[in-house]
């Protein structure tokens, strides 16, 4: 963020094209790169969300100062809003076949605890068998004498194994 500074400049929010030059000088240090240019389009909403809201109308309603007929970022176009799910591109079907190749038995169990019911170390290391019903392919995560959850969501919660 040291650069931001420089690269909006000292008048920013007085000109509404000066969003778009600030997003277009970004844009440029992304050059080619998809991964920075999504970045960039995501930072450059963040930025105008946060700079719009400082002028808001409810917010300066509160303020005694006069108050502007335009409003400093009015009519500063977002990109369009982008998905911040986490989409992987590890081949879990190869990974799952190596860990039955690779890991010894025991190695085996926490690694498949892990990825495919999704327990945490802590739960897997405390794990009881009479949290695991068996016939159903699930697991029951509960508080024990040596386990308490560490959220209040994963207490009494059922993880499937199938």
């Amino acid at each position: 963020m040291h650069g931001l500074p420089r690269l909006i400049g000292s008048s920013w929010g007085r000109d509404p094209g000066q969003g778009e030059q600030v997003a277009h000088r970004l844009r440029e240090k992304a050059g080619e790169n998809r991964v920075k240019q999504r970045r960039v389009r995501i930072t450059c909403n963040s930025l105008m969300r946060q700079a719009k809201s400082l002028f808001s109308r409810e917010l300066l309603a509160h303020v005694a100062m006069h108050k502007p007929d335009k409003l400093p970022f009015d009519g500063v176009a977002f990109y369009e809003r982008e998905s911040m799910r986490y989409h992987s591109t590890l081949d879990f079907e190869a990974l799952i076949q190596d860990a039955v190749r690779e890991l010894p038995q025991e190695q085996l169990k926490i690694f498949l605890l892990a990825t495919m019911a999704g327990l945490r170390r802590n739960q897997i290391d405390k794990l009881q068998w009479q949290a695991v019903r068996w016939t159903a392919g699930v697991i029951r995560i509960e508080p024990t004498e040596h386990f308490t959850p560490k959220t209040t969501d994963s207490r009494g919660r059922w993880r499937w194994l199938t």
